[in-house]
Protein backbone atom coordinates (compact mmCIF):
# COMPACT_ATOMS: atom_id res chain seq x y z
CA UNK A 1 0.00 0.00 0.00
CA UNK A 2 1.71 3.31 -1.53
CA UNK A 3 0.40 6.22 1.05
CA UNK A 4 1.94 9.13 2.68
CA UNK A 5 0.98 9.38 6.30
CA UNK A 6 2.53 12.46 6.92
CA UNK A 7 -0.47 14.05 4.58
CA UNK A 8 -3.31 11.49 4.87
CA UNK A 9 -4.75 9.72 7.52
CA UNK A 10 -6.78 5.94 7.92
CA UNK A 11 -9.88 4.65 9.61
CA UNK A 12 -10.09 1.23 9.72
CA UNK A 13 -12.92 -1.01 9.80
CA UNK A 14 -14.45 -4.41 9.89
CA UNK A 15 -12.89 -4.87 12.77
CA UNK A 16 -9.63 -4.19 11.86
CA UNK A 17 -7.88 -2.54 15.31
CA UNK A 18 -4.51 -0.73 14.26
CA UNK A 19 -2.11 -0.44 10.94
CA UNK A 20 0.58 -2.13 12.77
CA UNK A 21 -1.45 -5.71 13.18
CA UNK A 22 -3.01 -5.40 9.79
CA UNK A 23 -3.17 -8.17 7.36
CA UNK A 24 -4.65 -7.12 3.96
CA UNK A 25 -5.00 -9.93 2.75
CA UNK A 26 -7.45 -10.95 5.48
CA UNK A 27 -11.14 -11.13 4.15
CA UNK A 28 -12.61 -8.83 7.16
CA UNK A 29 -9.65 -6.45 6.49
CA UNK A 30 -10.08 -2.58 5.16
CA UNK A 31 -8.49 0.49 5.47
CA UNK A 32 -9.97 3.50 3.92
CA UNK A 33 -8.01 6.53 3.53
CA UNK A 34 -8.52 10.14 3.34
CA UNK A 35 -6.85 13.65 3.26
CA UNK A 36 -6.11 14.97 6.60
CA UNK A 37 -7.78 18.26 5.50
CA UNK A 38 -10.78 17.91 3.82
CA UNK A 39 -11.65 19.24 0.47
CA UNK A 40 -14.89 18.17 0.18
CA UNK A 41 -16.61 19.73 -3.23
CA UNK A 42 -20.18 20.51 -3.25
CA UNK A 43 -21.37 17.00 -4.72
CA UNK A 44 -18.57 14.68 -3.60
CA UNK A 45 -15.98 13.44 -1.84
CA UNK A 46 -13.38 11.00 -2.86
CA UNK A 47 -11.64 8.20 -1.04
CA UNK A 48 -9.08 5.16 -1.57
CA UNK A 49 -8.07 2.39 0.15
CA UNK A 50 -7.31 -1.49 0.63
CA UNK A 51 -9.27 -4.18 0.85
CA UNK A 52 -8.43 -7.79 0.54
CA UNK A 53 -5.16 -6.82 -0.93
CA UNK A 54 -6.94 -4.62 -3.81
CA UNK A 55 -6.72 -0.80 -4.36
CA UNK A 56 -9.80 0.67 -3.39
CA UNK A 57 -11.27 4.12 -4.68
CA UNK A 58 -14.45 5.53 -4.25
CA UNK A 59 -17.00 8.36 -3.42
CA UNK A 60 -19.55 9.76 -1.40
CA UNK A 61 -22.22 12.22 -2.33
CA UNK A 62 -23.75 14.49 -0.35
CA UNK A 63 -20.15 15.78 0.94
CA UNK A 64 -19.47 14.43 4.27
CA UNK A 65 -17.78 15.46 7.40
CA UNK A 66 -14.36 13.65 8.74
CA UNK A 67 -16.32 11.49 11.64
CA UNK A 68 -18.94 10.45 9.47
CA UNK A 69 -16.92 9.17 6.77
CA UNK A 70 -16.19 5.87 8.30
CA UNK A 71 -20.21 4.68 8.31
CA UNK A 72 -20.55 5.71 4.67
CA UNK A 73 -17.52 3.72 3.67
CA UNK A 74 -18.59 0.46 5.80
CA UNK A 75 -21.98 1.52 3.50
CA UNK A 76 -20.36 1.41 0.10
CA UNK A 77 -18.66 -1.63 0.66
CA UNK A 78 -22.07 -3.38 1.51
CA UNK A 79 -24.04 -1.62 -1.48
CA UNK A 80 -20.85 -2.65 -3.82
CA UNK A 81 -20.27 0.55 -4.83
CA UNK A 82 -16.95 1.13 -4.18
CA UNK A 83 -14.29 -0.04 -6.37
CA UNK A 84 -11.18 -2.50 -6.36
CA UNK A 85 -8.78 -2.20 -8.93
CA UNK A 86 -5.77 -4.18 -9.82
CA UNK A 87 -3.67 -4.58 -12.75
CA UNK A 88 -3.01 -7.34 -15.14
CA UNK A 89 -0.72 -8.45 -17.94
CA UNK A 90 -1.27 -10.42 -20.87
CA UNK A 91 -0.11 -11.34 -24.52
CA UNK A 92 -0.61 -12.65 -27.93
CA UNK A 93 -4.57 -13.78 -28.02
CA UNK A 94 -4.40 -14.13 -31.15
CA UNK A 95 -8.78 -13.91 -31.40
CA UNK A 96 -9.87 -15.14 -34.73
CA UNK A 97 -6.41 -16.64 -35.70
CA UNK A 98 -7.55 -20.03 -36.61
CA UNK A 99 -3.88 -21.55 -37.20
CA UNK A 100 -2.33 -20.35 -33.55
CA UNK A 101 -5.03 -23.22 -32.66
CA UNK A 102 -2.16 -25.53 -34.64
CA UNK A 103 1.13 -23.85 -34.12
CA UNK A 104 0.58 -23.56 -30.48
CA UNK A 105 -1.38 -26.78 -29.56
CA UNK A 106 -4.06 -24.32 -28.17
CA UNK A 107 -6.72 -26.82 -26.94
CA UNK A 108 -9.48 -25.94 -28.76
CA UNK A 109 -12.03 -27.73 -31.15
CA UNK A 110 -11.39 -24.59 -33.50
CA UNK A 111 -11.44 -20.70 -33.64
CA UNK A 112 -14.72 -20.24 -32.49
CA UNK A 113 -14.57 -22.50 -29.69
CA UNK A 114 -11.24 -20.19 -28.91
CA UNK A 115 -12.98 -16.67 -29.28
CA UNK A 116 -15.74 -17.90 -26.68
CA UNK A 117 -13.33 -19.48 -24.30
CA UNK A 118 -10.36 -16.11 -24.51
CA UNK A 119 -13.01 -13.70 -23.56
CA UNK A 120 -14.60 -15.69 -20.43
CA UNK A 121 -11.55 -16.31 -18.99
CA UNK A 122 -10.63 -13.20 -19.30
CA UNK A 123 -13.51 -11.60 -17.83
CA UNK A 124 -13.29 -14.30 -15.05
CA UNK A 125 -10.79 -12.59 -13.44
CA UNK A 126 -11.02 -9.04 -14.55
CA UNK A 127 -13.40 -6.64 -12.96
CA UNK A 128 -14.83 -3.68 -14.58
CA UNK A 129 -12.37 -1.27 -13.03
CA UNK A 130 -9.31 -3.45 -13.58
CA UNK A 131 -6.33 -2.52 -15.88
CA UNK A 132 -4.88 -4.77 -18.17
CA UNK A 133 -2.17 -4.10 -20.51
CA UNK A 134 -2.18 -6.11 -23.73
CA UNK A 135 1.69 -7.02 -25.00
CA UNK A 136 0.79 -7.47 -28.28
CA UNK A 137 -0.99 -9.72 -30.97
CA UNK A 138 -4.46 -8.95 -29.60
CA UNK A 139 -6.33 -10.21 -32.72
CA UNK A 140 -6.35 -11.33 -36.55
CA UNK A 141 -9.41 -11.83 -38.13
CA UNK A 142 -10.21 -10.23 -41.15
CA UNK A 143 -14.43 -10.83 -40.43
CA UNK A 144 -14.33 -9.30 -36.98
CA UNK A 145 -13.34 -6.40 -36.10
CA UNK A 146 -11.31 -5.58 -33.09
CA UNK A 147 -13.30 -3.38 -31.61
CA UNK A 148 -15.94 -6.07 -31.53
CA UNK A 149 -13.45 -8.06 -29.36
CA UNK A 150 -12.63 -5.47 -26.83
CA UNK A 151 -16.22 -4.81 -26.28
CA UNK A 152 -16.66 -8.21 -24.95
CA UNK A 153 -13.76 -7.57 -22.43
CA UNK A 154 -13.47 -6.33 -19.03
CA UNK A 155 -11.25 -3.49 -17.92
CA UNK A 156 -9.57 -0.75 -19.22
CA UNK A 157 -7.46 -2.01 -22.24
CA UNK A 158 -4.22 -0.61 -23.04
CA UNK A 159 -1.87 -2.23 -26.09
CA UNK A 160 1.80 -2.32 -26.61
CA UNK A 161 1.74 -3.00 -30.11
CA UNK A 162 3.34 -6.42 -31.54
CA UNK A 163 3.56 -7.58 -34.76
CA UNK A 164 0.56 -8.47 -36.03
CA UNK A 165 -1.42 -5.49 -34.77
CA UNK A 166 -2.42 -4.11 -37.69
CA UNK A 167 -4.24 -0.74 -37.85
CA UNK A 168 -7.93 -2.08 -37.19
CA UNK A 169 -6.50 -2.98 -34.16
CA UNK A 170 -3.97 -0.06 -33.19
CA UNK A 171 -7.00 2.27 -34.23
CA UNK A 172 -9.92 0.33 -32.29
CA UNK A 173 -11.75 3.00 -29.97
CA UNK A 174 -11.80 0.15 -27.35
CA UNK A 175 -8.00 1.19 -26.10
CA UNK A 176 -7.33 3.72 -23.06
CA UNK A 177 -3.75 3.63 -24.80
CA UNK A 178 -1.44 2.68 -28.09
CA UNK A 179 2.25 2.23 -28.10
CA UNK A 180 5.61 0.50 -29.15
CA UNK A 181 6.95 0.17 -25.45
CA UNK A 182 5.32 1.12 -22.31
CA UNK A 183 7.04 1.47 -18.45
CA UNK A 184 5.23 1.81 -15.47
CA UNK A 185 5.61 2.02 -11.53
CA UNK A 186 3.39 -0.64 -9.68
CA UNK A 187 4.48 -1.89 -6.05
CA UNK A 188 7.35 0.08 -5.86
CA UNK A 189 8.53 -1.25 -9.02
CA UNK A 190 9.56 -0.21 -12.55
CA UNK A 191 7.79 -2.36 -15.07
CA UNK A 192 8.95 -2.34 -18.71
CA UNK A 193 6.35 -3.74 -21.39
CA UNK A 194 7.95 -4.69 -24.39
CA UNK A 195 6.18 -7.76 -27.44
CA UNK A 196 9.65 -8.69 -27.81
CA UNK A 197 11.76 -10.01 -25.06
CA UNK A 198 14.99 -8.19 -24.25
CA UNK A 199 17.81 -9.27 -22.99
CA UNK A 200 18.33 -5.96 -21.07
CA UNK A 201 16.15 -3.01 -20.32
CA UNK A 202 15.62 0.22 -18.01
CA UNK A 203 16.49 -0.23 -14.33
CA UNK A 204 17.40 -3.80 -14.59
CA UNK A 205 20.14 -3.28 -11.73
CA UNK A 206 17.21 -1.36 -9.71
CA UNK A 207 14.60 -4.38 -9.92
CA UNK A 208 12.86 -3.70 -12.54
CA UNK A 209 10.69 -5.91 -14.57
CA UNK A 210 10.59 -6.90 -18.26
CA UNK A 211 7.56 -8.74 -19.65
CA UNK A 212 7.07 -9.54 -23.04
CA UNK A 213 4.88 -11.64 -25.08
CA UNK A 214 5.90 -12.95 -28.84
CA UNK A 215 7.54 -16.06 -28.13
CA UNK A 216 4.52 -18.38 -27.03
CA UNK A 217 6.83 -19.72 -23.94
CA UNK A 218 9.59 -20.56 -25.79
CA UNK A 219 11.92 -17.44 -23.95
CA UNK A 220 12.79 -18.83 -20.91
CA UNK A 221 12.99 -16.02 -18.40
CA UNK A 222 15.37 -15.11 -15.70
CA UNK A 223 15.04 -13.08 -12.44
CA UNK A 224 18.28 -10.90 -11.65
CA UNK A 225 20.46 -9.93 -8.46
CA UNK A 226 18.82 -6.86 -8.35
CA UNK A 227 15.36 -8.71 -7.64
CA UNK A 228 14.04 -8.01 -10.79
CA UNK A 229 13.64 -10.30 -13.92
CA UNK A 230 11.91 -10.87 -17.22
CA UNK A 231 8.93 -13.41 -17.86
CA UNK A 232 6.48 -14.12 -20.87
CA UNK A 233 3.25 -13.11 -20.43
CA UNK A 234 1.46 -15.13 -23.03
CA UNK A 235 -1.63 -16.75 -22.61
CA UNK A 236 0.08 -19.87 -23.51
CA UNK A 237 1.89 -19.78 -20.23
CA UNK A 238 -1.02 -18.81 -18.15
CA UNK A 239 -3.90 -20.66 -18.65
CA UNK A 240 -5.28 -18.36 -21.33
CA UNK A 241 -6.36 -15.58 -18.82
CA UNK A 242 -4.16 -11.99 -17.91
CA UNK A 243 -1.51 -12.43 -14.77
CA UNK A 244 -2.08 -9.98 -12.12
CA UNK A 245 2.05 -8.47 -11.10
CA UNK A 246 1.94 -10.78 -7.80
CA UNK A 247 1.66 -13.94 -9.90
CA UNK A 248 4.15 -12.85 -12.47
CA UNK A 249 6.67 -11.71 -9.31
CA UNK A 250 6.21 -15.09 -8.26
CA UNK A 251 6.93 -16.72 -11.17
CA UNK A 252 10.01 -15.20 -11.74
CA UNK A 253 11.50 -15.53 -8.58
CA UNK A 254 11.60 -19.27 -9.43
CA UNK A 255 13.56 -18.72 -12.62
CA UNK A 256 17.11 -18.87 -12.75
CA UNK A 257 19.55 -16.27 -11.80
CA UNK A 258 21.57 -14.63 -14.31
CA UNK A 259 23.43 -11.55 -14.04
CA UNK A 260 22.39 -8.11 -14.55
CA UNK A 261 22.37 -8.21 -18.39
CA UNK A 262 21.38 -11.41 -18.94
CA UNK A 263 24.66 -13.34 -18.94
CA UNK A 264 24.69 -16.70 -16.60
CA UNK A 265 25.19 -16.52 -13.30
CA UNK A 266 29.49 -15.53 -12.21
CA UNK A 267 29.83 -13.73 -15.48
CA UNK A 268 28.88 -10.22 -15.01
CA UNK A 269 27.85 -7.30 -18.22
CA UNK A 270 30.06 -4.67 -18.03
Amino acid sequence: MDLDLRSERMVTIYGVPTRSNTNENSSNSCLICFPRRLKASRSVMQFRGVHNGCSIRGRTSPPVRSHEIQCICVALFREGRAMSTRTFFTSDLHLGHANIIRYCTRPFSDVRAMDRALPNRWNAVVQGDDEVWVVGDFCINRDRSAQSYLSELNGRKHLVRGNHDKHDTITASGWSSVQDIAQLDADKRRIVLCHYGMRTWPRIGRGSIMLHGHSHGRLPGFRTPSGGGTCDVGVDVWDYRPATLREVLARIERFPLAGEFGEERGVRGK
